[in-house]
């Protein structure tokens, strides 16, 4: 890619950042600027054979937060890094999002070393 068009995406993005505040910056440090789009309706939620929340692994991932509570079977709390291991990648979540985001690229960063970046 050349030096410029390289330049000029840097410059887009951060552009966008600022438009879109801190969520905007820590977004992008994760590698996941998509999880900005996510409204949280909370579609993918229900599929879940598991009964995790796959909403709550796209907020952890746009506020850069691996420690973020989420619910396991609705019952009890557990940080998002420690939900992501019982994901069984059925890819049921990215099917039933109305956006069609790629939440298993989130839970696939938790789950191999705990962090999004």
């Amino acid at each position: 890619m050349p030096v410029d068009e390289v330049r000029r995406n840097v410059m887009a993005s951060l552009a966008l950042a600022v438009l879109l505040g801190s969520n905007a910056v820590k977004a992008l440090r994760t590698r996941h600027l998509w999880t900005l789009t996510c409204y949280e309706c909370q579609a993918c939620q229900p599929v879940c054979p598991r009964g995790l929340d796959p909403a709550r692994f796209v907020v952890a991932a746009r506020t850069n937060n691996p420690d973020l509570p989420s619910q396991v079977d609705g019952t009890h709390d557990v940080p998002v890094r420690e939900a992501a291991r019982l994901c069984v990648r059925c890819g049921l979540c990215e099917q039933a999002c109305p956006l069609r985001l790629p939440i298993m690229s989130a839970i696939d960063d938790l789950k191999n070393d705990g962090r999004f970046v």
